[in-house]
């Protein structure tokens, strides 16, 4: 594969068309030049925009914004099994570069083989991380500690990537072992482990409710049998001491003591109405106050950051204008009338002194003429460099305005949080006069109960009016004797209090079925345990497959190593070699599989003890070598960022000349600024 052009708006470059020529490609660019960001636009054109960024660094679309202010994209062309493709990733819905686009030039047909995600490793025949290791070397790599670079160049040696998917599956499978059991308490394995423990005492508690509830219910049946008896005595001695009229005079007379004891009751129960009205004003007012400070709350960033962005414009324009301003009044000199001045005046000494005689009757004003010319020359010459003066725009007044327009923003939050401050204030003040609070909820809670009281007051002043309404229209009979009407009174009292224990019990059943459902269904949370258990057993059984493959993979990736670290080092050592003339003559795999470069004298040095040069020589020579054992349908292109940074001067071509001849058999693009 080649990369042909580029062209986009990323970072530094702004819309330029740049060519890459197959081969070798040298571009010479100035430190600040760009370079970091051209292989930054190569690697996302192929695999995509980070749009996370690590915790560590900036996100590539911060860090790589347009300068120009245009929308973040880019156009790659390239030569691909011997056609020319064109990537597009342009800025959408989805974000900076989200949108994806692939077709050949010659024909405009869509490439359907390409996708956003997997483009670079379609083409290239291998993953980002597996490129970034071994084709792409950008400036940050060569600037690894020491012991960073030693750790990179023994991975480099392993497995041909920095995180070779046999590591990546390593460390997952690592990560996947640790995420079922830690072995100090956390985990999938434990946290299901102590699911089920919770599962098991809501079971427990279930039945021993259910116990207590059957045994209330039992109870409570009693006392509803009982109740329905002595209704049934109250019915029969309220008809045998009672006619008609007498019975619908009594029952009238009942009706309307008991409502008028209810409305006694209610109304000592409830505060004057002037308090519950007040109350419920400052809820209202309240509940206006919350709306009012979240719409201010919420829209003040909004106008911050426009504010903020009219500011930085208002800055940029008064920069222009300043400079604009220093442009017009920088003095201009008129040096060819200086010239003619002094020669007018050298030409009026010169008569005077030599007496020159000019003939005529001016002869002797003639130096006087000249004198005068030579002063109206210089005059003219430097009337043009007195500055005009320009009329000033009032960027600070707008500054001014605009800081004044934000602050009004704030004030305006500010006495919102305080009106809501004061209604929160005002609205527990007036409900503490019906009942102590100490929060908005109970505050709310107070206010509905009393506004239902007060409503089942009225409903109750209704119904009484209602009731003597139909006391007047019943014509008087004859009244119960007085000895009927205690009886009644009695088996009345027997039959409340059994209506008010079998209330009693039903409210503790109640009580009970509230707890129950509260715990959940006893069905439910069996199902659960059962659930619960089956997937203990299924962790354990991936636990013990994740390990089984973290030991097979183990196995292979040593396997592995043995038959690329040989390949791998060889090739390094030809590399290094040459880079070096011959002063680093070898590389050897030592234990451990630490790498070690041999001099002339045959001393074999780690790489923490070679400089930090030859230690970026070697790394480079690993990098290389790598590249030529990568097993890839197309030569991958390589791509690097000033390698030579730390190269001695005479080693710095030595390089070059090696990458000249890596360039006969894939395509090299070199990044230097010398």
């Amino acid at each position: 594969m080649k990369l042909i052009s580029i062209q986009g708006h990323f970072g530094c470059i702004a819309g330029e068309k740049i060519t890459f020529e197959d081969g070798f490609c040298r571009r010479t660019l100035p430190n600040g030049g760009g370079k970091s960001t051209l292989c930054a636009f190569i690697r996302v054109m192929l695999y995509g925009l980070d749009i996370r960024g690590a915790a560590s660094v900036l996100a590539d679309r911060n860090r790589y914004a347009p300068l120009d202010g245009q929308d973040m994209g880019g156009r790659l062309t390239l030569e691909y099994q011997g056609r020319n493709i064109v990537l597009l990733r342009t800025t959408g819905q989805g974000g900076p570069m989200q949108e994806f686009e692939a077709f050949y030039e010659d024909t405009g047909e869509d490439c359907d083989f390409l996708a956003a995600k997997d483009c670079g490793e379609k083409l290239l025949g291998i993953s980002e991380e597996v490129f970034r290791a071994s084709a792409f070397i950008d400036g940050e790599e060569m600037m690894r500690p020491p012991n960073e670079l030693a750790d990179m160049i023994v991975s480099l040696a392993q497995s041909g990537g920095a995180s070779a998917r046999a590591t990546s599956a390593v460390r997952r499978l690592e990560r996947w072992r640790l995420d079922f059991d830690t072995g100090d308490g956390h985990g999938v394995l434990p946290d299901l482990q102590a699911e089920l423990e919770r599962v098991e005492g809501l079971l427990e508690d279930a039945s021993h409710i259910e116990g207590d509830l059957a045994a209330l219910e039992a109870e409570n049946e009693k006392i509803a049998q009982e109740v329905a008896r002595l209704e049934a005595i109250y019915e029969e001695e309220y008809r045998q001491n009672a006619g008609e009229k007498a019975e619908e005079q009594n029952r009238l007379t009942i009706l309307r003591r008991e409502s008028e004891r209810r409305i006694k009751k209610l109304r000592a129960a409830l505060p004057p109405d002037v308090v519950i009205q007040q109350a419920s004003d400052a809820l209202f007012g309240y509940e206006g106050a919350v709306q009012l400070e979240r719409e201010k709350r919420e829209s003040l960033p909004a106008a911050i950051m426009e504010v903020r962005r009219q500011l930085a414009a208002l800055d940029r324009s008064e920069h222009e204008a300043e400079i604009e301003n220093n442009r017009r009044q920088r003095p201009r000199i008129s040096w060819a009338l200086i010239v003619v001045g002094l020669l007018l005046a050298c030409a009026a000494a010169g008569s005077a002194v030599f007496q020159t005689d000019w003939g005529g009757k001016l002869s002797n004003l003639i130096p006087y003429i000249l004198s005068a010319c030579a002063v109206i020359s210089i005059f003219f010459a430097f009337l043009g460099s007195v500055p005009q003066q320009e009329e000033e725009d009032d960027f600070d007044g707008e500054r001014e305005a605009l800081r004044a327009h934000l602050e009004e923003l704030e004030q305006e939050q500010r006495m919102a949080a305080t009106v809501l401050r004061e209604a929160y204030d005002g609205l527990i003040a007036e409900v503490s006069k019906i009942r102590p609070v100490q929060t908005i909820e109970e505050a709310a809670d107070v206010i509905r109960d009393k506004r239902s009281d007060l409503q089942a007051l009225r409903r109750e002043q209704d119904h009484l009016q209602d009731i003597l309404y139909q006391i007047r229209k019943v014509i008087p009979g004859d009244s119960v004797n007085e000895e009927s009407r205690v009886r009644l009174e009695e088996k009345r009292a027997a039959l409340r209090a059994a209506q008010k224990e079998q209330q009693v019990g039903l409210q503790n059943v109640a009580r009970l079925q509230g707890r129950m459902q509260s715990l959940g269904n006893r069905q439910a949370l069996t199902r659960e345990r059962i659930r619960l258990q089956s997937e203990i057993e299924r962790a354990r059984a991936r636990g013990e497959d994740v390990q089984m493959a973290l030991k097979v993979i183990r196995e292979e990736q040593a396997a592995l190593s043995a038959r690329m670290s040989p390949t791998i080092a060889r090739l390094a050592t030809g590399f290094l070699k040459a880079m070096t003339g011959g002063e680093l003559s070898e590389v050897r795999l030592e234990d451990g599989m630490a790498p070690r470069a041999a001099g002339e004298d045959g001393k074999l040095l780690g790489a923490m003890q070679l400089s930090s040069g030859m230690r970026d020589q070697m790394y480079l020579a690993f990098r290389l070598a790598v590249c030529e054992t990568l097993q890839t349908d197309e030569p991958i292109p390589l791509i690097l960022d000033d390698p030579f940074a730390t190269f001695e001067k005479d080693r710095a071509p030595r390089g070059e000349e090696v990458l000249r001849d890596l360039a006969r058999r894939r395509q090299v693009i070199l990044l230097t600024n010398s």
